[in-house]
């Protein structure tokens, strides 16, 4: 927990959060998720993310407050890619999902997941943090792209990206993935280097 300058913040975040995900995991199991058309799951997607970065920008105690997490710890989010790595090859090879779009997004998940452990190990090195954000960034960039191309031509390959539990990586990984790259990119432009 943060110290007391955020802690009605702090509180408000875990709580929107939380439910969010519970709302995810319920709309998952009810398969109300799964009966979006790609469109719209495409859509929603791109509009959580979009909504988080508004709020970013646009609420200066939210940003202060993720601007209070250290580089260090921003990275340390990123170790849930691997798993997510695993899944998008996985279903990737039982072709599940498009080939092309498991490959993308896992290798590119995989790359990145990798980089964390590297990444705090050099967390004295301020190229070492750029780097990997970089490299996360573009990763995100071309998984969603892609993810984002298959599910708006609606052929049916991604329906699978639909379900639980694949279907939280987009809905909810995603977004958080996102915006902490944004973060992270934000702080490493400020002169001061805080690990």
């Amino acid at each position: 927990m943060k110290t007391s300058p955020f802690k009605s913040t702090e509180r408000l975040i875990i709580f929107t959060t939380t439910s969010y995900a519970l709302l995810l995991v319920i709309l998952g199991h009810i398969k109300m998720i799964y009966r979006l058309p790609g469109v719209a799951f495409g859509i929603t997607v791109i509009a959580v993310f979009a909504i988080l970065c508004l709020f970013y920008f646009t609420n200066e105690r939210f940003k202060e407050y993720m601007r209070s997490f250290s580089l260090a710890s921003l990275t340390f989010i990123h170790l849930w890619r691997i798993l997510a790595a695993v899944l998008f090859l996985q279903y990737g090879a039982e072709q599940l999902i498009p080939s092309t779009f498991a490959y993308l997004a896992g290798y590119g998940d995989l790359i990145a997941g990798l980089l964390v452990p590297l990444v705090l190990f050099f967390k004295h090195s301020k190229l070492s943090f750029w780097l990997f954000n970089i490299v996360g960034f573009i990763d995100f960039l071309v998984a969603v792209g892609t993810g984002i191309t298959f599910t708006f031509l609606d052929t049916g390959t991604m329906d699978t990206i639909r379900l639980l539990p694949l279907a939280l990586i987009p809905l909810f990984g995603v977004p958080i993935s996102g915006l902490t790259h944004i973060v992270m990119f934000d702080k490493l432009r400020l002169a001061k280097f805080n690990a």
